[in-house]
């Protein structure tokens, strides 16, 4: 049978995951923290997993998810599913890396057991995030710019950020490490 059904499901003789009180197979995939109780929705809290009916909502199944567990089959993962586009949030994101991108990943790593190339790693993820905040004029990128700043000492926590000198400085240290 397949993992992705919840651990206190109750199965049936064959492993497909049964209904506690009814005895029908369901789809018994666990329910997520994001649903809440409502009118026509989930409306039973005291049990972890969905008790829709195995292949609810998908034609021709009646065994295996719901069609709100994925039981239509979903869109693929990856960079086979139209919506991707750079892999930055996926769960295989580390599994996923080129060569070059997992060596840089593991100097990174190594870079934190030595204190004073952790601090040029954080600053330069911090002159990357002003960078992006000067490119795009999203806060986001300023917000995570002060909060390294500010987490790592390297200038006071401040409501106001004046990035627009800042603009010269970093591309001539940006051109200076390219050159190295």
């Amino acid at each position: 049978m397949t993992n992705n059904i919840h651990p206190d499901a109750p199965t049936d003789s064959d492993g497909h995951p049964v209904h506690p009180e009814k005895g029908h197979r369901i789809c018994g995939r666990g329910k997520s923290d994001r649903t809440t109780p409502t009118d026509h929705g989930r409306e039973r809290d005291d049990i972890p997993f969905c008790t829709l009916t195995a292949g609810w909502g998908v034609d021709g199944k009646d065994t295996g998810a719901c069609d709100h567990h994925g039981g239509s089959g979903g869109a693929p993962p990856g960079e086979d599913n139209g919506n991707y586009k750079h892999g930055a949030y996926s769960e295989h994101f580390q599994s996923d890396l080129s060569d070059r991108e997992q060596e840089a990943y593991d100097d990174l790593v190594k870079a934190f057991d030595d204190q004073e190339r952790a601090k040029q790693v954080v600053d330069e993820l911090t002159a990357e995030a002003l960078l992006k905040y000067k490119r795009s004029g999203d806060h986001r990128f300023l917000r995570e710019a002060r909060q390294l700043m500010s987490e790592f000492n390297i200038a006071d926590a401040t409501d106001h950020l004046d990035v627009d000198g800042v603009d010269g400085m970093l591309m001539k240290d940006l051109r200076e490490a390219h050159d190295e």
